[in-house]
């Protein structure tokens, strides 16, 4: 060591108790910080999704950690309350300040730019909701920090749709699955994908993929319904739609394509206004948007009123 090196610079054996001493309280403020960023995480996660709540104190932020990240991978679970979004996206942005390469916060700040729009639909005549983009970038920056997120892949190629490039999302959601191959919702979009890309095999492969992880998705029954019935599968799209609706006994969309195909391929015309039925007044318990309803109503009373006049003929 040189002579002039400051000779107070080098601890002396009566220092390192403090030394230690500062170690310790470094590490307690690291401690600190990393329980408050849980704290802030968990909060912005609860406020962000409609199913759970602070108040279950479950520890969302340790659970991704831990690479269970498949409760983030479904676009249903959150909501649109822009008070809230609001409110989530100030904390997350708290938690960045605090660690900048926190992926996790990232992929929240994404979900919480997801906007949406209530537009009318000119061609049709009522209002339609229509959702806006969402900040690729948050999820590009998550994918750099850590290239094994399947939250991140799985919501950047959920914006990759929204923005109807559907090759992109294609590569996104084939990443989740090159992953993690059991997340059913990541099939569910690549299916989508497909459709989109007019590849009606392709789209029918992943909803059966996603019936097979998840027998109780509703959506992925009826999306293969519609398909088998563009391919003139009528008794598959029939099957489809039952299963359906023994799956969510309120999807009313299910109703209505099943009494659409037995009216016209199966010429059961009783059990079709039955169908109507059901689908029309499950349809009216949920909140009706004004530009929209008034067609619904005008086109089940002509639908019914046809169905009842060819009932009546037949007897």
């Amino acid at each position: 060591m040189s002579d002039d090196f400051p000779k107070n610079l080098i601890p002396s054996p009566s220092s390192l108790p403090e030394i230690k001493k500062v170690d310790s309280l470094i590490g307690l403020t690291q401690d600190l910080m990393m329980d408050n960023i849980e704290q802030l995480f968990n909060t912005a996660f609860c406020l962000l999704n409609n199913k759970y709540k602070v108040t279950e104190g479950i520890n969302f932020y340790h659970m991704f950690e831990k690479g269970d990240e498949s409760i983030l991978c479904d676009e249903r679970l959150f909501n649109f309350n822009k008070v809230l979004k609001k409110s989530a996206d100030d904390i997350v942005n708290s938690i960045i300040c605090i660690d900048p390469n926190n992926y996790l916060a990232y992929i929240l700040k994404g979900v919480a730019s997801r906007d949406t729009n209530i537009v009318f639909d000119e061609y049709h005549g009522w209002n339609i909701t229509q959702f806006g983009k969402i900040n690729i970038e948050d999820f590009s920056r998550a994918i750099t920090i850590y290239p094994k997120s399947i939250a991140a892949y799985f919501w950047r190629g959920f914006a990759y749709f929204q923005n109807k490039e559907y090759e992109l999302a294609s590569d996104d959601f084939s990443k989740v699955l090159e992953i993690c191959p059991n997340i059913a919702n990541a099939y569910y979009w690549l299916g989508n994908v497909k459709s989109e890309l007019k590849d009606p095999e392709g789209a029918i492969s992943n909803y059966s993929k996603v019936i097979e992880l998840d027998p109780n998705q509703d959506r992925a029954f009826l999306k293969r319904g519609e398909h088998r019935q563009g391919n003139e599968d009528w008794d598959g799209a029939r099957e489809d739609f039952t299963n359906a609706i023994n799956a969510n006994p309120n999807n009313y969309n299910a109703y209505e394509n099943r009494a659409f195909l037995i009216m016209h391929f199966f010429n059961e015309w009783e059990e079709a206004l039955a169908d109507y039925t059901k689908g029309y007044e499950i349809q009216s318990t949920f909140e009706k948007d004004e530009g929209w309803w008034p067609y619904v109503k005008y086109n089940f009373s002509y639908t019914v009123d046809l169905l009842n006049s060819i009932i009546s003929h037949q007897k």
